[in-house]
Formats: C-alpha cells, sequence, structure tokens
C-alpha cells in the first residue's frame, strides 16, 4: 500500500494548521507576543542555579536587560559544563533530553542544551507551521509515501557519550521524545527511519533506490547543495538504480519483497538517463516544489536547483541555527520572511555599531523587534528557552518590510567576522559578499559561486575561484573585483593605492567544480548541515583547483 494511513495524515495536518494559525495571530499582535514569550523565560528560569547566581530579573524587559548583559556563546561555558552533569537545572528548570551540537564551522562544536521545554513549545511547533506552509504551496505533498523525500531531517542513531545523553546536530530527530515531538506521517518509512545508512552516499542510495520509478512531487532539504548532491548521485549511480528498478532489488538483493519488479518503468527512466542534461523532472514529471536555504551564499545555488527542477514553486526553510529559530516562511516568497516573533524576545542593534562597545556589557540600548527599519542591517541577540539569554551567535539580518502590526520581514544576510587583514584593511565577510555580487552584476553574469583566500607574497594579494560558463576574462573580473572592495573598504583602497596590497588574482572553473570538490570533504554523519565556505583562509585549496585541468 503506498498511501498513509488516514488518521497519520490528518494528525498530522491539524498539526501543521493549527501551530501555523497560531504563528500568523503572534506576527499581527508583536508586542504582546513578545511579553508572553518574556514570561515563559521568567517563568523557566526562575530557580535556574546560573541565573539565580547571577541576579537575573526578567520580571519586565527593562530589569532583564539591566540584569543580564549580552553574551556569545563562550560565556556559558561553565554553566554548560555543569548542566552536563545536572542534565538541568542550571540554564532552566526544564531536563536537558539531548545536546546539540553545530556543524563545526567555527571551530570546535558546541553544547546547547535542548530542553524538553524548548522542544515542545518552541522548536517543534515552528517545524509543523513551516510545513503547514509546504502543503499550502504544494497541496499533492501528501498524496501518498513516495509524494515527499524530506531531506532536511534525519533518524540517526548516535550513541550517548555526554553523561549518559546524546551530542548531535539538531536535524536529528531520533531518539524520539514523546508526544510533543516532531512526529511526520514519514517517521517510520524505511527511506527516513533509523535504519537508514548514515555515510552519505548509502544514504542517498537508499533514498533514490525507494523513489526512483515513484511518483515524487517535492523535495525539501535544508541547504540547496544537498538537492544538487542527489541529482550527482543519481547520475552516479544509474546503472544500478535502473538494474534495481529492473528487477525488484536493493544492490541486487531481494528485500522481503519490498521492491516489485518494473522493468518498463526502467526502460523509460533509462532513457531519460542518455541525455547529458537530463533533470531531475524528467525522472519525476510531477515534481514541482523544493525548499531550502535561499539568502547568503545558499542564494548562490539557486540557479542550478531551478535547472534541475525547472518552473518550480520554491518555499525557504526557516531561518535558523542550532541555537534557534529567526524566521519561519508563511508563503512562497524567497526574499524574506517574518521574524519568528514567538520563539524568543528578540533584541537589534545597528551594524555599524561594533560588537566591542555592547558585548559582555548590561546593554539597554538595543532595539525591540518593532523598532527596525526597512533597508537597515543589524546584529541579532536572542533570549530562546534552552536558557542562553542574551545570545550573540553574530548572525546579521537585513529588513527587507514590516507588516502593519510592526512585525519585521528579515532576511539572514550573514555571520560576523573579519575575513582578514594583511596590512590593516580588514575585510570582513560582509565587503567581500557585497563585492562579489556587485562584480557579477556589473559584468553581466550570473551569480554563481565562489572562492576566495588570501594569499602571501612579497605584495599579498587576494586569489579566488568562480564558476562561469560564460567567457568572462578572469583578469577583467578581477579588475572589477579589486573597484567593488576599494569602493567599499577604504581601508583597503588605501593600501591598494600604496601598492601593500596586489590586485586580486581571479581563476574561472567549470559550473558545478566547487560544489564537487568540497562535496567530497561532505561528512557522512552530518551531511544535512553540511556548509559551503566562500571565504576561505588556505589559499592551497584554489591553487589545488587550477591543477585540476579543470579551469
Amino acid at each position: 500500500m503506498k498511501n498513509y494511513h488516514y488518521n497519520d495524515i490528518q494528525n498530522f495536518s491539524n498539526k501543521t494548521s493549527k501551530y501555523k494559525a497560531e504563528f500568523i495571530l503572534k506576527i499581527n499582535s508583536p508586542k504582546e507576543t513578545q511579553h508572553e514569550v518574556l514570561k515563559d523565560l521568567e517563568h523557566i528560569t526562575k530557580n535556574a542555579l546560573y541565573w539565580c547566581q547571577n541576579g537575573a530579573n526578567l520580571s519586565n524587559l527593562d530589569d532583564f536587560k539591566k540584569s543580564v548583559c549580552i553574551s556569545d556563546y563562550s560565556a556559558f561555558t561553565n554553566a554548560i559544563e555543569k548542566e552536563i552533569i545536572t542534565k538541568g537545572g542550571i540554564l532552566t528548570n526544564s531536563p536537558v533530553i539531548r545536546w546539540l551540537k553545530t556543524s563545526g564551522t567555527t571551530g570546535n562544536p558546541k553544547y546547547i542544551p535542548y530542553t524538553y521545554h524548548w522542544l515542545e513549545k518552541y522548536r517543534v511547533p515552528a517545524m509543523y507551521a513551516m510545513w503547514d506552509t509546504f502543503i499550502s504551496a504544494c497541496p499533492h505533498i501528501l498524496t501518498h509515501r513516495y509524494s515527499v523525500l524530506d531531506t532536511q531531517t534525519t533518524r540517526e542513531i548516535v550513541k550517548p557519550n555526554i553523561n549518559g545523553l546524546t551530542h548531535q546536530s539538531i536535524s536529528n530527530r531520533y531518539p524520539y521524545a514523546g508526544n510533543g515531538d516532531w512526529t511526520p506521517p514519514w517517521n517510520t518509512e524505511p527511506w527516513y527511519n533509523e535504519k537508514m545508512p548514515s555515510e552519505h552516499d548509502a544514504r542517498s542510495y537508499a533514498r533514490l533506490r525507494y523513489f526512483i520509478g515513484e511518483d515524487l512531487r517535492a523535495i525539501t532539504a535544508i541547504n540547496p547543495s544537498m538537492i544538487i548532491s542527489l541529482y550527482d548521485k543519481l547520475k552516479s549511480f544509474q546503472t544500478q538504480l535502473i538494474r534495481d528498478l529492473h528487477d525488484g532489488t536493493f544492490n541486487g538483493a531481494n528485500v522481503n519483497g519490498l521492491f516489485l519488479p518494473n522493468p518498463g518503468r526502467a526502460k523509460e527512466i533509462e532513457g531519460k538517463f542518455k541525455s547529458d542534461n537530463f533533470t531531475l523532472c524528467d525522472i519525476w514529471p510531477h515534481l514541482k516544489f523544493y525548499s531550502c536555504w535561499c539568502s547568503a551564499g545558499a542564494s548562490h545555488y539557486i540557479p542550478k536547483v531551478n535547472k534541475l527542477i525547472p518552473n518550480a514553486t520554491i518555499v525557504p526553510f526557516m531561518t535558523c541555527g542550532t541555537e534557534g529559530v529567526i524566521t519561519i516562511p508563511i508563503c512562497p516568497e524567497i526574499e524574506s520572511q517574518p521574524l519568528a516573533i514567538n520563539q524568543a524576545i528578540y533584541e537589534f542593534i545597528p551594524v555599524e555599531i561594533e560588537p566591542d562597545i555592547w558585548l559582555g556589557k548590561y546593554e539597554r540600548n538595543t532595539l525591540s523587534p518593532m523598532e527596525l527599519e526597512v533597508g537597515k542591517r543589524y546584529h541579532i541577540i536572542m533570549s530562546q528557552a534552552h536558557g542562553l539569554l542574551r545570545l550573540w551567535t553574530g548572525d546579521i539580518i537585513e529588513v527587507t518590510d514590516i507588516n502593519p502590526a510592526g512585525t519585521p520581514w528579515v532576511v539572514f544576510i550573514e555571520r560576523y567576522g573579519i575575513f582578514n587583514s594583511f596590512t590593516g584593511e580588514k575585510l570582513t565577510h560582509h565587503d567581500i559578499s557585497i563585492a562579489f555580487d556587485k562584480t557579477f552584476k556589473k559584468l553581466g553574469c550570473q551569480k554563481s559561486p565562489y572562492i576566495i583566500a588570501p594569499k602571501w607574497a612579497e605584495t599579498p594579494y587576494y586569489i579566488c575561484a568562480i564558476e562561469q560558463s560564460n567567457n568572462i576574462d578572469p583578469d577583467d573580473f578581477s579588475e572589477q573585483l579589486d573597484i567593488e572592495i576599494s569602493s567599499i573598504n577604504i581601508e583597503y583602497l588605501s593600501k591598494r593605492q600604496s601598492s601593500r596590497l596586489g590586485m586580486p588574482k581571479t581563476t574561472i572553473v567549470k559550473p558545478d567544480m566547487l560544489r564537487q570538490y568540497f562535496e567530497n570533504n561532505r561528512c557522512g554523519e552530518n551531511g544535512n548541515q553540511h556548509k559551503f565556505k566562500h571565504h576561505q583562509n588556505d589559499s592551497s585549496i584554489i591553487e589545488k583547483l587550477r591543477g585540476t585541468g579543470n579551469v
């Protein structure tokens, strides 16, 4: 039977519509909603040891700011070490059910306390609200067992190694935490459950084997590179997939009648594979929807995904990190989405004000969500129910719109930080991102993946590689990039004018080359959160690419 049980569909749909309706109400009453969140945080931290010892007062927003300083993750290290032992009672009163880790792109993985209260009241309702938007945009998403391939979450068994608890990514939904946990209709499906391989290639093959020949309507992912990777694996595994589809096997083996032989469909798909430029829609003709991150670095991959799934409806995956949710999508609008006003106490500081002014201080001059301006960029400070109050993660957002009630629509721009400084130019990630965007636009070429790194020499310079199928002259790109960086960063301009910095050097590589290079380094057990880093510290990566012959 290829249909879900009716009750599973109804229960799931009821939850998605309930939490979406609640979210719509909340974004239309932002002031009241922020007050409700503060009251909940006061309740959940009232007897927590760390906040009692530090004199936190959450009775109102002003006292909250006076009694709790803005901190980054490192400020909570000692409290987290204690909570690892106690499994609760240090940062909040709620039991810690597991520890969440980052993808490791910022250094050593963090330990974010995943409490039952945070899961049940905040994170899981956000997932359901987002999926209601998916269902509205693609009504056929729940038609049958193979109508949606969900790669946003997984169920991987992780050995408890942190005082009896696991340390795993937020996207891993195993083990099940009870009725309040995320429970999609496919929770026990063989293409999704905890028996799936954890290694990336093996998991990809299993997903493709279950869906090849089926009526797939939608693909959901966190990072767009996951969708592109599935396409790559489809090409790599096509011979075995056709053989398995024809024979009704899995990697050549019979699996208790799980698959039926389908020689007719196998022959049809084999014919599609013969085209050098087949799309995912050639294999799944009714595939008309996908979801993934669409902003910041991920935006460079959307043109590629659009070629693989032409004319698809796109709904962005929520803006979020291990530390918490920032936006929840309510419509197919990839430019921005409403601030998740019911997920946290949010504070904002204009991006022009450097963190050393306010980090570690009892800063009271922060802006509420209702005080932001369209077109402005801000540092975001969050207080979520995991107990890391007034946490600064380094995320920078831009406000694109404000609804009549005052809730801002925002888009993630980047994470704060200095990219490099050879001679005091202090180039930020923001400087580099804007310069590349302007260079692509000025030269009339499509925005595409790139990497850039500092190159030490007698006169140091920056070296970069960009993917382009057009006949872009690398020297022209270098010159324009130099102009754009100079217009953004006056210290860079000064160093260039005084010959303390050299002209950037550009290498053009074939389309998809950069992604494939980094794909080979994907971590099998954390592939869902695999991130492509455009700004590298090691120039040898680009030099290796120049030596591959793929330029």
